[in-house]
């Protein structure tokens, strides 16, 4: 089984990577944040926001045969009352949050569907949007 967590470089995302390499192929996602040198798993930098991105790394860290878990630990947040709000800062929100999600989607879900296996987990912030 191969594990896909889309932002591994910190908080719960770091806490899975670290501790689900002990037993399993895992390949992280990291965009700002970047990890240190010697990790027991597999980091690339992707914009989850660039669909072209997102499918290059699914491309490049995957194969056919290969029984796929993502999990979505991405997580943007603005914490800011409405009628004060950047607009490009809840924009960000939003393509981090809900399109990036969909783009790993787009490109995961045809290859769990041809190998009738498949797990998806997506984790949001703490913080309501």
């Amino acid at each position: 089984m191969k594990i896909l967590i889309a932002g591994a470089s910190g908080g719960i995302g770091k806490y899975l990577a670290e501790h689900l390499s002990t037993k399993h192929i895992v390949y992280g996602t990291y965009n700002t944040r970047k990890p240190d040198v010697d990790l027991d798993y597999h980091m690339n930098k992707v914009d989850v926001t660039n669909e072209s991105d997102v499918a290059r790394w699914v491309s490049t860290s995957t194969t056919d045969s290969d029984e796929l878990v993502l999990i979505y630990c991405v997580g943007v947040n603005y914490n800011c009352m409405i009628h004060k709000s950047d607009a490009e800062k809840w924009r960000k929100v939003i393509e981090s949050n809900l399109f990036g999600v969909q783009h790993f989607l787009r490109h995961l879900l045809p290859k769990m569907r041809a190998k009738c296996f498949g797990r998806i987990v997506l984790l949001s912030s703490v913080v309501p949007q």
